[in-house]
């Protein structure tokens, strides 16, 4: 899945996947998902790889650990 979208669409991306999934499940779905950040851009997937949790119930679970390391206020 190779897209651009800023930070503040990751939630739409977030509404395509079945949950629950794996932390692996999920970084492979959302990899190639470019997020525009602030001065640059980072990988969903290689970001998602990196959080704390092991799986994902649903969508807030998935993207409140997102907004752990990329906050909401560098939209």
């Amino acid at each position: 899945m190779a897209s651009e979208v800023g930070i503040a669409d990751v939630e739409e991306v977030l509404e395509g996947l079945d949950y629950p999934l794996s932390r692996e499940e999920a970084a492979a779905a959302l990899d190639g998902v470019a997020v525009q950040r602030g001065g640059g851009e980072t990988d969903l997937g290689e970001l998602v790889s990196m959080v704390g949790a092991e799986s994902f119930d649903d969508r807030e679970e998935l993207r409140e650990e997102i907004h752990s390391y990329v906050p909401p206020d560098e939209e």
